[in-house]
């Protein structure tokens, strides 16, 4: 049985995004995992919706990404609520008004005031203890791992001293003991994080709320992942990566995209048989009752391309043993065939082989409603097979009013024939509701999932993109203005979901 066997429709947005709704400026530098997640949950069920599908809830790492994090398994302190830690009495009222409206730091040093006064609360050590001891296979690299990279300046951890980079035991215990106040605190914030998100979604499934996650194909070469398990990656002696992970060209990009993320020895991971991906999903579901894969093509064969390369174009196709690993997951999660409550984010060159891949699983692949009136028409909503997941645009792409505006404003040959068929497609749109016309074509298609960006929704124009591919700056800092989301909204997407059977 599928958690997407019926007609279902959702929103996405990372909680970053959000504001403490219609509070005005009593909100910190970004949105987390308290007050304002949970005000969006009940927008969501007014708004009829089954599923909040978020970002990465990782650390974020270059350029704020979430998709290049510092560990695949721990959580982003950024998303912790200072309200919930408020309402478990490990802040005063005092500590968190003076730090409402500052910027990050403000957050960082609560979060550090909520440490002080957990260490000297009764039963606290225990608590954390067993915490550490239920998450031992990853938990204690990551806190030692985030606590060396501050004593040593943010450095990379092939820049440490050998000792520490090769992992050598003598030198392993001499930092836990040197580092032991920090190792702790960074204990605590996993702690606080498992918390808050668990409760969230406590809260969402009260209210008929399902979360969907988002799990990177890669990690960081910078990242507890490939310092605690270098035998896992393709790496030299040194801990230089052999190769790394990209994209060929395409009709989007003529030199490819060079990532620049380590690549996995995949015979290490099946001779594990998959250890560290299933802990992985595992650890995820923990929290999300669905996850997306990222660039799924990428468990069917990756694009390596040599350290030293310039571009991504000197690269090659290489193999992955992604069947061996769904089965494994299957077996591991106890999932029925075809039941595994994984999205396969299939979007690239799609071959017969990864779309075997994704249909021998039963997993749901994506359509994105623009890129139907370019050359691919297979996202055309009417051409939409059942076991899809249907999406007007993803993180990568512009919303909807910024792609329509700009289409329209083209003067290529391209855009032209791309007005042109969205013309023939939809008719005559009007700048103001062209996002309804678009979301009704979306939602009427045969697919069993909707998720709409909530940038979508709200109608709301580029600005409100968040984020460009191939640029490092300005990206995955998109926030709701205060009162943005409004009851209209929310009553016009129930019934038009409602229209649809969703």
């Amino acid at each position: 049985m599928s958690v997407f066997d019926r007609r279902q429709c959702g929103v996405l947005c990372h909680p970053t995004s959000l504001h403490h709704l219609g509070r005005g400026p009593e909100h910190y530098f970004g949105g987390d995992l308290g007050p304002a997640a949970r005000s969006f949950v009940d927008w969501l069920a007014r708004a009829g919706q089954s599923w909040w599908q978020m970002l990465p809830v990782v650390p974020p790492g270059n350029g704020s990404s979430p998709y290049d994090s510092s560990s695949a398994f721990a959580g982003a302190s950024d998303l912790l609520s200072p309200d919930d830690l408020f309402s478990a009495g490990l802040l005063t009222r005092e500590e968190l008004e003076s730090a409402r409206g500052q910027a990050r730091r403000s957050r960082a040093s609560l979060v550090a005031a909520a440490y002080s006064r957990f260490k000297g609360a009764r039963g606290s050590q225990r608590r954390l203890d067993s915490f550490r001891a239920r998450h031992i296979s990853w938990l204690e690299d990551f806190a030692l791992f985030a606590a060396i990279r501050a004593e040593q300046a943010g450095a990379p951890w092939w820049q440490w001293p050998r000792e520490l980079r090769e992992r050598k035991p003598r030198a392993l215990v001499a930092a836990r003991e040197r580092l032991q106040d920090e190792v702790d605190y960074q204990a605590f914030v996993q702690l606080c994080f498992d918390q808050q998100l668990s409760a969230l979604r406590r809260y969402a499934e009260e209210r008929g709320i399902q979360l969907m996650g988002d799990v990177p194909m890669y990690v960081a070469r910078d990242s507890a992942d490939v310092w605690q398990h270098p035998e896992l990656f393709k790496l030299d002696k040194g801990g230089t990566p052999r190769v790394v992970a990209g994209v060929p060209a395409d009709a989007f990009n003529a030199d490819g995209q060079l990532w620049g993320n380590p690549i996995y020895d995949w015979k290490r991971h099946a001779a594990t048989g998959f250890a560290w991906w299933l802990a992985r999903f595992a650890r995820c579901l923990e929290y999300f009752h669905a996850l997306r894969i990222d660039h799924f093509i990428g468990l069917a064969r990756c694009w390596e391309v040599p350290f030293s390369a310039a571009s991504a174009l000197d690269g090659r196709f290489r193999r992955v043993p992604g069947r061996a690993l769904l089965e494994a997951a299957e077996a591991e999660l106890g999932a029925e065939p075809g039941g595994l409550p994984f999205i396969a984010e299939d979007l690239g060159i799609l071959t017969p082989e990864v779309e075997r891949l994704r249909d021998d699983f039963g997993l749901l692949g994506m359509r994105v409603l623009q890129f139907g009136f370019g050359e691919d028409s297979q996202h055309l909503p009417h051409l939409y097979p059942e076991r899809s997941l249907a999406v007007t645009g993803t993180h990568d792409t512009n919303t909807l009013i910024g792609w329509y505006k700009d289409l329209q404003a083209s003067v290529t040959t391209q855009g032209q024939a791309e007005r042109a068929k969205l013309q023939q497609y939809l008719g005559e749109l009007t700048p103001s509701k062209a996002h309804h016309a678009l979301l009704r074509a979306c939602l009427g298609s045969v697919s069993q999932l909707a998720i709409l960006p909530l940038q979508d929704v709200l109608g709301l124009g580029g600005r409100a993109r968040m984020n460009v591919p191939g640029t490092t700056e300005g990206n995955w800092a998109w926030q709701l203005r205060p009162g943005a989301l409004k009851d209209t909204d929310a009553a016009w997407l129930a019934e038009t979901c409602a229209a649809f059977d969703r």
